[in-house]
């Protein structure tokens, strides 16, 4: 679960070392709790879709509310703000202007990494195919190296999210390995 949940965050650290205009204050508690309500949604009897469309009713409030917080002037005024600057925002895109607000930048980054979370999550804990859970934030974090011109070094990034991804591909493996030992009643030590 800690791997999963480094996983989720390196490409979130990343962009903001690259200087994106993102809000880690935001970004890494809703990464964090992505993952972790994705466990338990792994691990409950719910159905792939319904699992799905609570984890995102659930994350969308879980966005929202961290975002507020992370306001000045409490949860209320936060809301009312988060909700007053989306406004604009939506008001500026479909009228063809331009509004670089960084706090609806941020929530959109947060929404893809609720559901990236999610998604490892899911893939980690519940069907135990890691590739798919490794892969697409894996792109987030390639992309953000290739077209990335500036003067931080961000290879730090890809190594540790490459040995993540491959702690998690090992223990997925063993855990495979444990579980065909077990049925075919090969014994082997505990752990």
């Amino acid at each position: 679960l800690a791997a999963a949940i480094a996983l989720v965050n390196i490409p979130a650290i990343a962009l903001e070392a690259t200087g994106w205009t993102i809000s880690l204050r935001i970004l890494v508690p809703v990464a964090t709790l992505s993952v972790i309500f994705g466990f338990f949604l792994a691990r409950s009897q719910y159905n792939e879709f319904f699992a799905l469309l609570v984890g995102g009713l659930y994350g969308f409030g879980i966005v929202l509310l961290v975002a507020a917080i992370n306001q000045p002037g409490g949860l209320a005024v936060g809301l009312g703000e988060i909700v007053q600057r989306t406004i604009q925002w939506l008001t500026d895109v479909f009228t063809g202007g331009v509004n670089p607000d960084e706090l609806v930048f941020t929530l959109l980054v947060a929404g893809l990494l609720w559901f990236l979370g999610y998604n490892v999550a899911w893939h980690v804990f519940r069907i135990d195919r890691v590739w798919r859970a490794v892969l697409p934030p894996g792109l987030i974090l390639v992309a953000n190296n290739i077209y990335y011109l500036g003067e931080a070094n961000t290879s730090i990034y890809l190594i540790a999210y490459a040995f993540l991804s491959l702690l998690l591909m090992v223990r997925s493996h063993l855990e495979t390995r444990e579980w065909d030992w077990y049925m075919s009643g090969v014994r082997v030590p505990r752990r």
